[in-house]
């Protein structure tokens, strides 16, 4: 079970009739136990359960917790924590509850939970250690992040269900638009930003209908009004219930901005992007043609369109003599008898038409109707006073379409209760009559209309012959010359409108485009074709399940939010791979204060200190903070820009509270935190975690009151661009001076238009750039084709080989390339592997020329996240800058993850304290007397390699007579999992004796018909088909060292062989060696050496003998020193002999050797105080001590160069 499961099954426990006997299993059970578990925990045979208590469950090594009388909770946890069982089983955790209240303590460190019971659910975190999750204390204290993660996943996953073109690479984008609009209003109605407590989640409860058909039109209308000023809103007739939210603005509720102009001259559009299909009216000599509704106006008599500057100029339509013109319904009226349109003020005027004697006037739908006989308007007050129009004989009516219909004959109105009456207007015999765009049609002659049903019936006009149809955009279309409408299934059907001779068609105006001299439409497609949903543009269908999850989300306290942790859960959401660790991806705060407080924190505080009270020095280091830009090229979720602001926000509001302006505005900008993700919703939630950051910062250092009056609206400001960052140009996206660098993007632009950075800059000259992440790790054996370009693209110019290095690489090639341009300081969060073996001598020689140096590292350590039983991959953090630093900071992390930190000269490509040199592979040994080589290869399609039964078989054929021909064979695999096998060993003087048996002459000429069927290397050896096709054996003693073994374990697992072993090409061997060789290969001295030169296969060991023993340096070694250490091996292999037939593996198991093979352990402690004796005198303190002076001798036996002589192309033959 991952993190959020766990928390729905222990909110339902919670939220269920306390049960006292089912209690302590149904709690277990919530955590992830399996029944059977279960069941042998409740057996009163063979039962698991060790309490000594009685009703009390025991589980070994998790839990000690029992259900107890009304008021004993207190007294029966102590019991608990006393019972010599939980402390002879190794408990975690004691638990007493009595169904009213709860308490728990852990026995780990010591924390407590004490709270009501229906109210353990919020604790749910703490006990997440007992489905083998470990946890920061964050979540342990505040679970909230893993609920609401939970939660959304179910609404996600439902509407995903009901609107399957969401699913799609051109739908996903709205959905993930639409998720973070519903987060930022959940949060915003829970801390006083709206107002009212709530607001959001009541207005959809109250306004929306329970079978959820017009849910998507209440959050499109919420949406809407978020989006428009106020002063703008009566103009626009936002209802009255919508009309109470604040304009928010920061680009979050309007509209995606990213359609083109259409084509001057034209009357369609150019295709749109995103959404993939025209948007376009209809087009042709004779057609009615009615433009994108944001286009500005059409000249009069063309069908075409001035390029588009959206809401900017009129978006009316055009007209001509004795044309009908139809304007935008945004725009003011058109004055009578004239083709051209006034120039369009946005929702500030009147929305009406301009009418006379024989014009038509088409209002905008929401005015109030005009007075009769006047070509006028009236100011326009929305849902404030009556929308009805007034009515008589040969009068026209343009009533408010959300009105109740008047009655006929009379000019008054009703009251108004929006959507739940009629919006129709009134009529009369020769009146024309426009109803409401959604209701059901009205019956043709008649004035009156039917009651609004919204969206569950047709909301077609009437149609009749001679009358003019304007039909719902979204609807099916009307058959010419009825008056009926048929049923309208929103976005399952055409969007047609009605069409016949004569008849009048006026489409929607995002559908695909009107074939030319027709009145209906092409089918429409949602967002696949026209952008619309059923409830407007931007917001899905919705049942009623789904309006259940959503109302549940909104009514969890959304103030607990914390938005580097949330966001980090919630991008899981979007990713069907990733949604099976759903909650379980989280970087702790100290993990990400790895990178920030020695790349630039550290440095600020200490400016701080230095600062005391100088009112003069804390300004100084204000205006600095006010000019640090921090960016993120993989920002993920942006959880490393947000723990960056909050912490450089910490440091300004003590410096405004030593200056005594504890209430002065920010002035650290959130354009400062730019960031790229390639991932759409992660883009979408770092941005909003800024948001939410940004206020939460505002109201813990100035207060709520302050922090409310400077919030909204929001900034439409763009930081966070999505996009591959290894082929984005960071240059652009993070500008070093406010030069107007144009973005010029391949990605999508979430929030605005492509703007001139200098407008959205830093509000700074000369500031500094911080540059950070975590970027995606990626071994080379892992990546995608995508990501082997990218890396190709990045490095094939510059190194000829370049395909081993991790797609992390690609990240630091990118910082040294922007440094290169200004000085800049970068950090990121690696693989260990690029600090080793090939890797480290690729890439580290192309950023030192680059004139970056490290400045601070972190030696390899765990990053874990929240996953179950994971121990998280070994990683790196590594700082460099331009230009370098003296005093550089070098962390060190113990097993036991105690971190000790030493300010250093120099850190290497290898994370020492050493020179920057580089191990290149060798042919021959630096420091050990001894030849390594290869094993022998067969190439013989597996013929000449035997089994026990097969060998036995040979064996038996001729009493024994043909043994000699079989000999052990081993590889690293057999000689430590101690599979042996046998092979087939024939001198050519014995080949006619060994050929009489049949088995052999049968698998000999096996290998002849192999060879001649194989590559070049194998026909070379078809004239020997009876031996190996390349032979490293001597009849003499050898060492098999293993050519891959697991970085578990703490040794070597060299073994020293007499000649009667044929060892393969999958391990290496040092022939005729004397025995001290093998103490020095099983040292951990060595294997440190390894680790750090070495390549990884996986996550094991790759052990290459011109890399890793060829370049070991050894000291002079006196005769003594060798007796020593051949003594050593000795015992080493006596204490493997002990144990048998226990296997290498077994032994070397790091879980088993100290316990089961203590002999074995002990023997290698004393090789090891033997040989380190030798280099130092003493035993090294750790590893980081061993490689320092490794790579010291190492620099001094072979004279390598420094960085700055070396070639760009270093030499990576392994």
């Amino acid at each position: 079970m991952n993190a959020v499961e766990i928390e729905e099954a222990v909110s339902q426990l919670a939220e269920a009739p306390f049960d006292p006997e089912a209690f302590p299993y149904s709690f277990l059970e919530a955590f992830g136990n399996k029944a059977t578990t279960i069941k042998r925990l409740k057996s009163d045979r063979h039962s698991t359960n060790q309490s000594d208590l009685p009703g009390g469950v025991l589980q070994r090594h998790n839990i000690h917790l029992k259900v107890c009388p009304e008021g004993e909770v207190t007294a029966t946890l102590t019991a608990l924590r006393e019972s010599p069982a939980t402390t002879r089983y190794k408990v975690k955790f004691i638990l007493a509850t009595d169904g009213k209240s709860f308490e728990a303590e852990s026995l780990v460190d010591g924390e407590t939970v004490a709270c009501d019971y229906p109210d353990f659910s919020d604790h749910f975190g703490f006990f997440l250690p007992l489905a083998g999750i470990t946890t920061v204390r964050q979540i342990r204290e505040n679970a909230f992040d893993i609920k609401a993660t939970g939660r959304l996943n179910r609404l996600y996953v439902e509407l995903l269900k009901l609107n399957p073109d969401w699913d799609k690479a051109e739908g996903r984008e709205k959905f993930n638009h639409f998720m973070a609009r519903l987060i930022f209003c959940f949060f915003a109605e829970d801390t006083n930003i709206f107002h009212s407590e709530k607001l959001f989640t009541n207005a959809i409860a109250q306004m929306s209908a329970a079978d959820a058909a017009n849910t998507d039109e209440v959050l499109s209308e919420l949406f809407r009004a978020m989006a428009t000023p106020h002063n703008q809103r009566e103009a626009a007739g936002i209802r009255n219930w919508a009309n109470v939210f604040p304009y928010v603005n920061g680009g979050l509720f309007g509209p995606h901005p990213l359609t083109p102009s259409p084509k001057p001259g034209e009357g369609g559009q150019e295709t749109l992007t995103p959404l993939s299909s025209s948007g376009r009216g209809a087009g042709g000599e004779g057609a009615l043609n009615f433009p994108h509704p944001l286009t500005p106006s059409v000249k009069p008599g063309e069908g075409g369109q001035e390029t588009l500057t959206p809401l900017s100029s009129s978006g009316r339509g055009a007209g001509g003599e004795g044309a009908l013109n139809f304007p935008h319904p945004l725009t003011p009226s058109v004055k009578p008898g004239e083709g051209g349109q006034e120039t369009l003020t946005p929702l500030s005027s009147s929305g009406r038409g301009a009418g006379g004697e024989g014009a038509l006037n088409f209002p905008h739908p929401l005015t109030p109707s005009p007075k009769p006989g006047e070509g006028g308007q009236e100011t326009l007050t929305p849902l404030s006073s009556s929308g009805r129009g007034a009515g008589g004989e040969d009068e026209m009516n343009f009533p408010h379409p959300l009105t109740p219909s008047p009655k006929p004959g009379e000019g008054g109105q009703e009251t108004l209760t929006p959507l739940s009456s009629s919006g129709r207007g009134a009529g009369g015999e020769g009146a024309l009559n426009f109803p409401h765009p959604l209701t059901p049609s009205v019956k043709p002659g008649e004035g009156g209309q039917e009651t609004l049903t919204p969206l569950s019936s047709s909301g077609r006009g009437a149609g009749g012959e001679g009358a003019l149809n304007f039909p719902h955009p979204l609807t099916p279309s009307v058959k010419p010359g009825e008056g009926g409408q048929e049923t309208l299934t929103p976005l399952s059907s055409s969007g047609r409108g009605a069409g016949g001779e004569g008849a009048l068609n006026f489409p929607h105006p995002l559908t695909p485009s009107v074939k030319p001299g027709e009145g209906g439409q092409e089918t429409l497609t949602p967002l696949s074709s026209s952008g619309r949903g059923a409830g407007g543009e931007g917001v899905p269908r919705f049942n009623k399940i789904a309006r259940s999850y959503l109302l549940h989300v909104g009514n969890l306290d959304w103030k607990k939010i914390n938005p580097d942790i949330f966001g980090s859960m919630i991008q899981a959401v979007a990713d069907e791979e990733e949604r099976g660790a759903l909650g379980m991806h989280y970087t702790s705060v100290p993990n990400i204060l790895k990178v920030l407080n020695p790349l630039f924190l550290d440095d600020l505080r200490s400016q701080l200190e230095a600062a005391g009270e100088n009112r003069r020095k804390l300004l100084n280091l204000r205006q600095r903070l006010a000019k640090i830009r921090v960016f993120d090229p993989a920002c993920g979720s942006g959880n490393f820009l947000v723990i960056a602001y909050k912490e450089m926000r910490k440091i300004e509001a003590e410096i405004n509270r030593r200056r005594g302006e504890p209430e002065r505005p920010s002035q650290i900008p959130l354009t400062n935190f730019r960031g790229i993700e390639i991932r759409h919703f992660a883009a979408e939630i770092a941005r909003l975690a800024l948001i939410i950051a940004e206020y939460q910062c505002d109201v813990l250092h100035r207060g709520q009151m302050l922090a409310l009056a400077d919030f909204l609206p929001l900034k439409n400001d763009n930081w966070i661009t999505c996009g591959n960052a290894l082929r984005l140009d960071w240059l652009s996206l993070c500008p070093p001076t406010g030069t107007g660098v144009k973005v010029q993007r391949q990605d999508l632009d979430l929030w605005g238009e492509t703007q001139d950075e200098a407008e959205i800059d830093f509000q700074n000259e000369g500031g500094e750039t911080y540059i950070c992440g975590n970027p995606p790790y990626k071994g080379s054996n892992w990546r995608t084709k995508e990501q082997t370009e990218d890396i190709g693209l990045l490095f094939a110019s510059k190194i000829k080989i370049w395909k081993p290095l991790d797609y992390v690489c690609g990240w630091f090639i990118k910082a040294s390339e922007y440094s290169k341009v200004t000085p800049t300081a970068s950090a990121f969060v690696a693989t260990n592997s690029i600090c080793q073996g090939v890797q480290a001598s690729i890439l580290w020689p192309l950023i030192y020329e680059s004139g970056q140096e490290i400045s601070f590292a972190h030696t390899s350590f765990k990053w874990a996240n929240l996953a179950s039983h994971n121990a998280g991959v070994s990683v790196v953090i590594v700082g460099f800058c331009n230009p370098p630093i003296k005093n550089r900071k070098l962390y060190e992390i113990d097993k036991d993850s105690v971190v000790s930190l030493r300010t250093v000269e120099n850190i290497n490509a290898y994370l020492l304290n050493a020179q920057s040199v580089f191990v290149e592979s060798t042919k021959v040994p630096v420091g050990l007397d001894s030849v390594i080589t290869d094993g022998s290869g067969a190439l013989d399609g597996g013929h000449l390699i035997l089994n026990r039964n097969q060998r036995d078989e040979i064996i038996k054929a001729n009493s024994g007579r043909f043994a000699k021909y079989i000999l052990p064979y081993l590889g690293s695999g057999e000689f430590i999992k101690g599979n042996l096998r046998w092979c087939l060993w024939i001198e050519d003087e014995n080949l006619s004796e060994a050929l009489e048996n049949a088995e052999i002459y049968k698998r000999v000429d096996q290998v002849r018909k192999y060879r001649e069927n194989s590559g070049t290397r194998a026909q070379t050896a078809i004239s020997r088909p009876h031996k190996f096709a390349w032979i490293n054996k001597r009849n003499s003693h050898q060492i098999i060292v293993p050519t891959v073994f697991s970085e578990r374990r703490d040794y070597i697992t060299a073994g020293y062989l007499d000649e009667s072993y044929v060892i393969n090409n999958a391990a290496s061997i040092i022939q005729e060696p004397s025995l001290y060789i093998l103490a020095i290969i099983s040292s951990t001295l060595h294997l440190s050496w390894v680790r750090a030169v070495s390549g990884k296969l996986e996550d094991r060991i790759r052990y290459t003998s011109s890399t890793c023993y060829n370049t070991f340096p050894v000291p002079t070694l006196t005769e003594q020193n060798k007796a020593d250490l051949n003594r050593c091996a000795e015992d080493i292999l006596l204490a493997r002999e002990h144990y048998f037939p226990a296997t290498i593996a077994d032994m070397y198991d790091p879980k088993r050797m100290d316990i089961e093979f203590p002999l074995v352990r002990e023997a290698h402690d004393r090789n090891d105080e033997i040989i380190e004796r030798i280099y130092i005198g003493r035993r090294f303190k750790n590893d980081t001590e061993r490689l320092e002076k490794l790579f010291d001798l190492y620099t001094k036996m072979t004279s390598q160069p420094t960085p700055a002589q070396k070639s760009a192309k270093p030499k990576t033959k392994s």
